[in-house]
């Protein structure tokens, strides 16, 4: 009897499962021109100051380092906030496989604090993207030092310039 009993919660869990498998199969594509809501966010995005790039299934935002935190730290600005909550909500519109929290930063006295700051944020950063609701297991953080700059490095305005900033990479999943 305890055996049928288990073979018969084993099968009541499998038709749940495949339930909520074909409800995840009809989310819509990643396309955001054919989503008005997606589009309305990434317009909201880039009226911030944040850049929104897509290529196939995948999706970066990047932000500038200024609109997040302040000069020299690794701690979120409270006037940040409201960018944050928007990137997060973008990124929740999306079923994703993978999502990269990269941190660039510049013009620090030495090596080992340009990559300590930019690891810092990018933890900062995944952490609370994780707290607004995005999967734990999926978002990586990376501080990434001084590498692959945009610009020219100019120490008195790196952060204008764009070469200290935050990329969140994201590849969604196709249906």
């Amino acid at each position: 009897m305890p055996l049928l009993l288990s073979i018969l919660l084993i099968l009541q869990s499998c038709h749940s499962h495949s339930n909520m498998d074909d409800e995840l199969m009809q989310l819509p594509s990643h396309k955001t021109e054919s989503d008005p809501a997606k589009w309305k966010q990434e317009q909201k995005l880039q009226i911030n100051g944040v850049k929104v790039i897509q290529t196939g299934q995948y999706t970066m935002v990047s932000i500038p380092a200024g609109l997040i935190f302040a000069q020299h730290s690794p701690k979120i600005s409270w006037g940040s906030y409201p960018v944050l909550n928007d990137v997060a909500c973008y990124i929740r519109m999306f079923r994703k496989v993978e999502v990269e929290v990269n941190v660039y930063e510049y013009c620090h006295d030495t090596h080992n604090r340009i990559f300590a700051l930019s690891l810092a944020r990018a933890s900062e950063v995944a952490d609370y993207l994780v707290d607004q609701g995005i999967d734990g297991r999926i978002v990586i953080s990376r501080g990434l030092g001084n590498d692959k700059p945009i610009m020219a490095k100019e120490c008195s305005n790196a952060s204008s310039l764009g070469n200290s900033r935050i990329e969140i990479a994201f590849k969604e999943e196709l249906t």
